[in-house]
């Protein structure tokens, strides 16, 4: 009768006073994860690797990723969009991830000659080709504006577009200038050359050397005459 008393009394000091009985869990955080603070790609969902992360930095590629989406109907990808803006969601992506995707919208573009998406493609692949020159610490890249011009008109017709006029460069030069805030334009006599405003030391460099280099030679040739 006691134990029995006992063990009856015991069973009830194990309930709480609303007559629950007591439950020990473990806290919900000790189960949750670290979470991963690496950036990933905004289009493949992996991290940098071998190759760089670049942050979206203009309109002009954020109104190109979702056209491309839309077009394509890639509901993950718009998914993402409609979060925000690139800029403002601070999207980073790898340049070949980006130029897979425009890509994929060519096949779509040679069936609709659609003039103004074609140029919004040929432009935005021209500005991620500028930017990979200037990427590359080896160079010190200075863009004639004339050849700019050339290579975005070849890459429309290579697109489909029907280019019958000449490019209106200064037009072309303006757009640059506004979605590659560190691109800078100089005045050489008749030609405009374009070049990113670190890069601008290393070019002088580069052509006082070349004038040096010629300079020699010419003293040498004074020499060699006498």
């Amino acid at each position: 009768m006691f134990d029995q008393q006992s063990r009856a009394e015991s069973a009830s000091g194990q309930q709480s006073s609303s007559g629950t009985p007591t439950v020990h869990t473990r806290s919900a955080a000790a189960h949750r994860l670290p979470q991963s603070t690496e950036p990933i790609c905004f289009f493949c969902n992996k991290p940098a690797g071998t190759a760089d992360l670049h942050e979206a930095a203009t309109k002009e590629l954020d109104k190109n990723v979702r056209r491309c989406a839309t077009e394509l109907g890639d509901t993950e990808l718009l998914a993402k969009l409609s979060e925000g803006d690139m800029i403002a969601i601070e999207a980073k992506y790898h340049r070949n991830c980006l130029r897979a995707l425009y890509n994929k919208i060519r096949p779509a573009a040679l069936k609709d000659a659609d003039a103004d998406r074609l140029h919004g493609i040929a432009f935005a692949e021209l500005v991620v080709f500028m930017e990979d020159m200037h990427a590359d610490e080896d160079n010190a890249p200075v863009f004639k504006l004339s050849d700019v011009a050339n290579l975005y008109k070849t890459r429309l017709e290579q697109l489909g577009a029907t280019v019958t006029n000449k490019i209106h460069t200064t037009r072309l030069k303006d757009r640059l200038l506004s979605v590659l805030p560190d691109l800078r334009a100089h005045s050489q006599g008749r030609d405009t050359l374009l070049l990113f405003e670190k890069d601008i030391g290393p070019a002088l460099k580069k052509a006082c050397d070349h004038d040096s280099d010629a300079m020699h030679l010419v003293r040498a040739a004074q020499v060699a005459r006498r």
